[in-house]
């Protein structure tokens, strides 16, 4: 950089490699600002040059290698959009637009993607109906796709159907001529639609099409199923699932947070284990499962010394400079708290009760929408009330998880099948 430091002289492709090289990694609360902005100035020359193809490879590579590696992350969003914005390209804003509904859960951004897409769908049909030249890359059909995928997950959160039938048409029409592999995905997310929507037997009927045509993606098979049992409420199926997770060779992650999630669900063999190997693993939701662990083992000391080990590590006085950077793990370390005496009720409560308080909260920089926080709360909330022995009240917030909650989280499935399930709440009127 100070051998050469004119940034016009760079070539395009060298000068988007040095941006994401200054950009990887980039944490605003231990970093200066100085790296952030050149790595900005760079890419924007970058974009500024490079065709509209090329540009629209950047913006990948740059949620790629930056924005999907950063804990605070706001920064690289909004470089996102800036980069996106600025350059008059239809292609280059539905690759951004694309990412928002794969990657983020934020109202306001998820109805700007799909507004931006259908838009851009619109254009494109009304020049196939005109016979008018395309002189683009953009895919019909990849608009389509993601746009059902964008009015999926925004259905939930604006608590509108008239979404949830829109992708379902998408995703339909989709099907017709589509390849093995697209048809995979389009029927993966028809399930998710249906999951949503508590529609069971038409999701089990992909299901059940799906274990027959693609045999070897049994795994996204039982990720999708697990979700149909639980909402199900049978615990011999959950249990199933949970000994095809337990099964899997060289288990990464996330198979071992399905792993323990179905186990400790169904209090199926060997559950505590299953548990245990998921929270002695830096897994970002090792401690909902630590909860879980200690509320049904009335205790569990080594769950009790991991949320602490997280709560002594979550530097309180730095919370509102996480939250404004986009940092959700406060959140976790919030309820943490709570389950620990150290957060009181009124502290989770207050910033998400309704959209003023939520809008002047500095949650709302993440993220997490205000309904999911309030199902995981109502559900960590159920989950504290049973370590205490007070089934009443656990029972109650269950029953606001399920009427009132995201239907799209998985907290929303798992109070489902608790109340179908566990005996003593049958017994509280």
């Amino acid at each position: 950089l100070s051998r050469f430091p004119d940034i016009e002289v760079w070539p395009a492709p060298d000068a988007q490699w040095l941006g994401i090289e200054l950009l990887q990694g980039y944490n605003p609360l231990n970093q200066s600002s100085h790296w952030r902005l050149q790595g900005k100035a760079y890419l924007r020359h970058a974009m500024d040059t490079l065709g509209e193809v090329e540009a629209r490879d950047l913006i990948y590579q740059l949620n790629e290698n930056a924005c999907q590696y950063s804990v605070l992350d706001n920064w690289c969003w909004d470089l996102l959009e800036t980069l996106s914005t600025g350059k008059q390209s239809d292609l280059v804003k539905s690759a951004h637009a694309m990412l928002i509904v794969l990657n983020k859960e934020n109202p306001d951004e998820l109805i700007k993607a799909v507004n931006t897409m259908q838009s851009q769908l619109n254009t494109s049909m009304r020049q196939a109906i005109d016979n008018v030249p395309i002189e683009t890359e953009l895919d019909p059909d990849q608009l389509k796709y993601h746009l059902a995928i964008g009015k999926n997950n925004l259905a939930p959160l604006r608590n509108s159907s008239s979404n949830w039938d829109a992708a379902e048409r998408n995703l339909q029409a989709l099907l017709n001529g589509a390849s093995e592999g697209f048809s995979y995905w389009i029927n993966s997310n028809l399930v998710d639609l249906y999951v949503h929507q508590r529609k069971v037997p038409e999701a089990e009927a992909i299901l059940e099409e799906m274990k027959n045509k693609w045999p070897n993606s049994a795994f996204r098979f039982y990720e999708l199923k697990l979700l149909v049992d639980l909402i199900k409420g049978d615990r011999e199926a959950v249990a199933a699932n949970a000994k095809f997770f337990a099964s899997l060779e060289n288990p990464d992650d996330t198979t071992l947070f399905y792993d323990a999630l179905s186990s400790v669900m169904a209090q199926s063999d060997l559950w505590e284990l299953s548990a245990r190997r998921l929270i002695n693993i830096n897994h970002p939701y090792a401690p909902y499962i630590a909860m879980l662990l200690y509320a049904n083992l009335s205790g569990d000391h080594q769950a009790l010394e991991l949320l602490k080990t997280h709560w002594e590590a979550s530097e309180r006085n730095l919370w509102n400079e996480r939250l404004q950077g986009g940092d959700e793990m406060v959140w976790r370390e919030m309820l943490i708290g709570y389950f620990l005496g150290e957060v009181s009720q009124d502290e989770i409560f207050d910033p998400i009760l309704d959209e003023q308080a939520f809008a002047e909260s500095p949650l709302r920089f993440t993220d997490l929408p205000r309904l999911g926080l309030l199902t995981e709360a109502w559900f960590y909330d159920a989950i504290l009330a049973k370590a205490k022995g007070d089934y009443a009240h656990m029972k109650e917030r269950l029953q606001q998880v399920v009427k009132e909650g995201a239907p799209h989280y998985h907290e929303s499935k798992m109070a489902e099948f608790l109340l179908k399930t566990n005996e003593r709440l049958a017994e509280e009127e």
